[in-house]
């Protein structure tokens, strides 16, 4: 192994402060379904009527409410029951419902039609897809027994593509534990990286390292590679224990992928701030501001703002964990390119700032 990056893992892996993340990220994972009470809490706090087993809620506008009270027995959706569409529609654009089904469901020999109203950004949209796709699943087969003795089932479902069998009861894992779980790594190794170059400055060590037969890009890169590994195997761990233990995880190489990119990112861009300011306290401060522009794409209020939604990391990592089409996160994948390019190149004038020691 590169000396330089064997030396960096022995070192991280003795910091106490390393281990009480590690407990803390753990901690987090196990506290998952307290954070979904506060998570809809946040993200509707008008809507009293919503049922706190489910994080997506419906509106239903029928005339022939009976088939849905049959199947709120059967799903955990928080279904919300309207006389009037337009009211319905209204909390529908302010954010207050997730989805609406109008239409009317008869025991006559006639077609009946439900219209399905969805958000076109939403961090949730593929969970609301499944949502309503089992939902459906079980309004069928209310009503085929309502009707098998004289008639056939007036509904015909349409099969929701990309979606995975789903439990319900996990929604919270997609759309705030793993995400979050996966993210919080990437951020704490641009931590990382700056205690560790400060310290080289600090102890004078770095003065040793640069008369190694290695260039000053390469005793970076190595410092780089050691936090990088480290927060990566985070990311597969929590992988394979939710994977394992809570819910099934789809699209785990490009979901790596996409977590590798945010580690080297974070890196990059915080050993190009250490490098310039070469001061620890500094660096701390600035890239904390940046760590906590970056959290907020976790917030709900995200949700208001079209153009960030499809970028967030919550909705890249929560679309990829539940099965979504690849190009649907195209578009986050090649922001993350232009924002590494555009690091890497702050880090190339940023190291040669080591050649003045």
């Amino acid at each position: 192994m590169i000396p330089i990056t064997k030396r960096e893992l022995k070192a991280i892996s003795r910091e106490k402060s390393f281990i009480l993340l590690i407990v803390i990220e753990l901690l987090l994972l196990l506290s998952s379904n307290l954070f979904s009470v506060g998570y809809l809490l946040i993200s509707s706090p008008e809507e009293k009527t919503v049922d706190f087993s489910s994080l997506v809620s419906v509106a239903v506008v029928s005339r022939t409410p009976f088939p849905f009270q049959k199947v709120m027995e059967r799903t955990s959706l928080a279904l919300i029951f309207y006389d009037d569409f337009a009211r319905a529609h209204g909390d529908f654009l302010n954010g207050k419902i997730d989805a609406i089904l109008f239409g009317d469901i008869t025991l006559s020999n006639k077609t009946d039609t439900l219209t399905l109203y969805l958000p076109k950004n939403n961090p949730k949209i593929n969970l609301i897809k499944m949502e309503i796709k089992d939902l459906l699943q079980n309004l069928e087969e209310i009503v085929r027994t309502d009707k098998k003795k004289a008639l056939s089932p007036a509904l015909t479902l349409v099969n929701i593509e990309n979606s995975v069998p789903f439990n319900p009861a996990s929604e919270v894992y997609f759309i705030f534990t793993l995400p979050l779980l996966l993210f919080l790594p990437s951020l704490i190794s641009g931590s990382l990286i700056i205690d560790n170059i400060t310290e080289e400055f600090e102890k004078k060590t770095i003065i040793n390292l640069k008369k190694a037969p290695l260039t000053n890009m390469e005793i970076v890169l190595q410092k780089l590679l050691a936090v990088v590994i480290i927060a990566l195997l985070q990311c597969i761990a929590w992988l394979i224990i939710i994977g394992a233990t809570q819910v099934k995880v789809e699209n785990v190489f490009w979901i790596v992928l996409l977590f590798s990119l945010y580690a080297l990112f974070f890196c990059v861009l915080a050993a190009s701030i250490t490098l310039k300011l070469k001061s620890q306290k500094l660096s701390q401060t600035i890239f904390t501001v940046i760590s906590l522009f970056a959290l907020a794409t976790f917030s709900p209020v995200i949700s208001k703002i079209k153009l960030l939604v499809d970028l967030s990391p919550a909705h890249l990592m929560t679309a990829l964990a539940t099965g979504c089409n690849l190009n649907t996160v195209l578009p986050g994948f090649l922001l993350l390119f232009v924002l590494l390019f555009a690091s890497s190149f702050a880090l190339h004038y940023s190291v040669k700032e080591l050649d003045r020691i």
